[in-house]
């Protein structure tokens, strides 16, 4: 029977049928997995439905910001007028204040010399004055046991003297005050400065803020834009819907025509002789390898002193698998 198989050449075409079945069973189990992995139409409009609940859900999130950008604007506006009626109302006020008491300080630097030249010069001429008075008082002393009513105008001289000596005193005192002033109000100036300069770099800040908002708010209010945009996206993946329930519905047709031709071949090899034959060889060759396999582990847990049976043994083994190799090679179907 063996012999016949070999020679029949019927039998003999009969084997890439059996290798075509096999790729045409492997081929189906891989169509099977794709149609598992992809999505049913009604999963399809779930998805769909889910992206549009999600959509729905981002408008209404844009919308609420775009509520909290209004509220900020008219907050970061209100801060704005603040800081700007306070600069202008008390800081301007002061500032201005300060301005004009260190341009008087500065006049009066400015006219200092002059003042301390004419002061010097008054002062020397009431020191002639006083010294004339001195030569007159020094005669009139000696005239007083003669004239004693002229004492009189000397103690007005001498009360004189001492008056325009205070008030020499007194202005030297007033010039430290004023430099003592100047350095305040110059430590003072250098602070309004800088609050002066702080204002206005939050103000620029506050500006760039309310610019951005705007740019968003204006992209926000773009509800027009954003629907057709949710539009275009909604028929795109109506038509991606259509194109991928097209292609399952080939994918369908051509599982169903390979099933058929699949069952048609079944039919024509259930009764068979080849294909009965084929199935043997097939039980056959698994339990060759079982046993093949059983003999290798047998052989490497078997404990053996003598080390040349044991390389011969392998080298017999060796030899048995390549034969069997050889034969499955030359005559597949041929039993061993």
């Amino acid at each position: 029977h063996e012999n016949d198989l070999s020679h029949d050449p019927r039998r003999k075409e009969l084997i890439p049928l059996y290798t075509e079945f096999a790729h045409l069973k492997s081929r189906r189990h891989e169509q099977e997995r794709e149609e598992l992995a992809q999505m049913t139409p009604e999963q399809e409009r779930e998805k769909l439905i889910r992206q549009t609940k999600q959509d729905n859900q981002a408008l209404l999130t844009m919308e609420k910001q775009l509520g909290q950008a209004d509220d900020r604007i008219n907050r970061l506006t209100d801060e704005l007028r603040n800081l700007e009626n306070d600069l202008d109302e008390s800081s301007l006020q002061r500032m201005k204040g300060l301005r004009k008491t260190e341009e008087k300080f500065k006049q009066f630097m400015g006219q200092y010399p002059q003042l301390k030249e004419a002061e010097l010069a008054r002062i020397g001429e009431t020191e002639v004055i006083i010294q004339d008075h001195l030569n007159q008082t020094a005669a009139i002393q000696k005239a007083t046991e003669i004239i004693p009513g002229k004492a009189a105008g000397f103690k007005d001289i001498k009360s004189t003297l001492k008056f325009k000596e205070k008030e020499l005193m007194n202005n030297e005192g007033t010039v430290i005050n004023l430099d003592n002033d100047h350095r305040v109000l110059q430590s003072q100036l250098l602070k309004v400065e800088k609050l002066e300069s702080k204002l206005v770099k939050e103000k620029a800040r506050l500006l760039s803020e309310i610019q951005t908002l705007e740019v968003d708010v204006k992209e926000y209010k773009d509800i027009d834009g954003l629907n057709e945009r949710e539009r275009e996206k909604e028929n795109e993946l109506d038509r991606l819907r259509t194109q991928l329930t097209d292609e399952i519905l080939e994918i369908k047709q051509d599982n169903e025509r390979l099933y058929d031709e699949i069952n048609i071949c079944k039919e024509q090899l259930k009764n068979n002789d080849e294909q009965v034959l084929l199935e043997n060889l097939e039980r056959r060759w698994v339990n060759s390898q079982q046993n093949n396999f059983s003999t290798k582990e047998f052989i490497a847990s078997r404990v053996i002193d003598c080390a040349g049976l044991q390389s011969r043994c392998r080298q017999h083994l060796k030899e048995y698998n390549q034969i069997i190799l050889e034969r499955l090679k030359n005559n597949p179907t041929q039993p061993f």
